[in-house]
């Protein structure tokens, strides 16, 4: 079977995802659809709305909440096409939205591809481990790779100030008391994504980078942990 994963770019303010730059949410759904033995086909809004439409059997669609202001590339998917995207299509399509939906795209779609199950849960970090590596493939169906593609890197889920109610502009808050990543995990990923081509990244997927593999969650302020950043930044540079 055939999935198509159309990108409608997502826009948060922990994680980047209208070009140049590419979020790791459509990787990580290629990956869970590659996990559930199924093919995948990718393709960005900018690309549909130039006229190329999805051709799957399923089709997974990745949209995100406008932020007020100009963007100087692409645009994220609007309502109005997201009702004539399904309109379209000639299959069962999913709609997924990062700020708005719960639990993970890529659990849903390995979920619904393998025993049907469309209940929202989250990934689990050997999901997320392996996930993130067999979706690097992805990066070459972009219209924008290798360059000037610029690729996200998560480092954690979740808001290291869930205590408190985080900041009001950012959607983080929503997932609750963060998980980190581990730096091999991250460096793992990014090692996959430079064996495809990859020249350029963001880590991202954090609230707050200094706060990354902090031992003072559940308080206001967590105290930074100097080394766990130390450490993970630079396995990343030298790669």
């Amino acid at each position: 079977m055939l999935v198509s994963i159309l990108d409608g770019y997502t826009d948060e303010p922990s994680r980047l995802g209208v070009p140049p730059f590419m979020a790791a949410y459509p990787r990580y759904l290629a990956g869970a659809v590659l996990d559930a033995g199924e093919e995948f086909e990718y393709l960005t809004v900018d690309q549909w709305r130039k006229g190329r439409r999805p051709v799957g059997q399923v089709l997974f669609i990745i949209s995100n909440t406008n932020v007020p202001g100009k963007y100087l590339r692409g645009t994220p998917v609007s309502d109005r096409e997201l009702i004539q995207i399904q309109r379209e299509f000639d299959g069962e399509a999913f709609v997924w939205s990062s700020t708005s939906s719960r639990g993970d795209v890529d659990t849903l779609a390995h979920d619904v591809l393998t025993t049907g199950t469309r209940t929202p849960r989250r990934r689990t970090l050997e999901e997320w481990r392996e996930w993130s590596i067999l979706g690097a493939e992805a990066i070459g169906q972009h219209s924008d790779f290798p360059d000037p593609l610029i690729l996200e890197l998560d480092m954690s889920f979740g808001c290291p100030r869930f205590v408190s109610g985080g900041c009001s502009f950012c959607p983080e808050i929503a997932y609750g008391e963060p998980i980190f990543r581990p730096q091999e995990d991250i460096v793992g990923e990014m090692k996959a994504l430079l064996k495809q081509g990859a020249t350029n990244f963001r880590l991202g997927g954090q609230s707050c980078l200094f706060t990354y593999m902090t031992e003072e969650l559940g308080q206001d302020a967590p105290r930074p942990n100097v080394v766990g950043s130390q450490r993970a930044f630079s396995k990343a540079f030298q790669n």
